[in-house]
């Protein structure tokens, strides 16, 4: 996985440079997750930039894989970005989600509702419900937040087993 964001990393930091010679300032990069499953030694190999995973093990225990903090092509050479491995037999779920959500929590008014943990304590309080009603779930979050604030980022929430 880590080779994988090196990569697409080289790819978009040239795409960048070659537009930053046509316009003035561009400040965009890239967040990215990348998820390998290796059903034959039974694992799970992650690696992101600015995406985080979450896992919650067999003892429902809850623990974030942190990503790379840089998006993608804000540097040309990517350094230490860290492959970690998961066991499936050990983990009844996985959850990758974009930035936006979770500030959406935190932004504002909703700070009162969610708190600084939001989207940890939704995955703590719905790891036990299928997937389907665990979407439902989260939309119903989503629709609340909208009622009094917009929407400030993409969003973006997955959820696998496997």
């Amino acid at each position: 996985a880590p080779h994988i964001l090196a990569e697409v990393n080289t790819e978009i930091y040239n795409y960048l440079q070659r537009k930053q010679k046509t316009k003035k300032t561009l400040n965009e990069g890239m967040d990215i997750a990348i998820c390998i499953i290796d059903k034959t030694q039974n694992k799970l190999s992650y690696a992101g930039s600015k995406i985080d995973l979450y896992t919650v093990n067999t003892h429902h225990e809850l623990k974030m894989a942190e990503s790379y903090k840089i998006e993608l092509g804000k540097q040309q050479h990517l350094t230490n970005i860290t492959e970690q491995i998961f066991l499936l037999n050990e983990i009844n779920g996985f959850y990758i989600t974009t930035d936006g959500f979770k500030d959406q929590l935190k932004y504002r008014s909703n700070k009162t509702k969610f708190g600084f943990n939001g989207f940890e304590n939704f995955i703590k309080d719905n790891i036990n419900m299928p997937f389907s009603e665990q979407k439902n779930n989260i939309q119903n979050i989503y629709s609340q937040l909208i009622v009094s604030e917009k929407q400030i980022d993409d969003i973006l929430v997955f959820g696998f087993k496997i």
